[in-house]
């Protein structure tokens, strides 16, 4: 089980993506997230170590503050929000047991 990696810790973006983040090696995870405003698309993004293209972790946008559960594999993550609105925000994956 890993501990916890953060994401991003109240970082401010508009239409971007936060800095890459390393060190999950995989497991079940707890994404906690909370931010300033939604209304935008905000979603946490996976790139193996194989791979160059971001893509989403998870299947639905996030649109409010909250705790959501996933089976996070190794590799880099960061929080991508698009839309004009901006966006302060933290975001930590934490490791729990299966």
């Amino acid at each position: 089980m890993n501990g916890a990696v953060v994401i991003c810790s109240s970082t401010t973006l508009i239409n971007t993506a936060s800095t890459t983040k390393d060190g999950w090696t995989g497991g079940r995870a707890a994404l906690v997230v909370n931010a300033s405003a939604y209304g935008t698309n905000l979603h946490l993004e996976y790139r193996s170590e194989f791979g160059a293209a971001w893509v989403m972790a998870h299947t639905s946008n996030i649109t409010a503050n909250q705790v959501m559960s996933l089976d996070a594999p190794a590799g880099q993550y960061r929080m991508a929000v698009t839309g004009s609105t901006a966006v302060s925000l933290t975001a930590v994956l934490v490791g729990i047991p299966y």
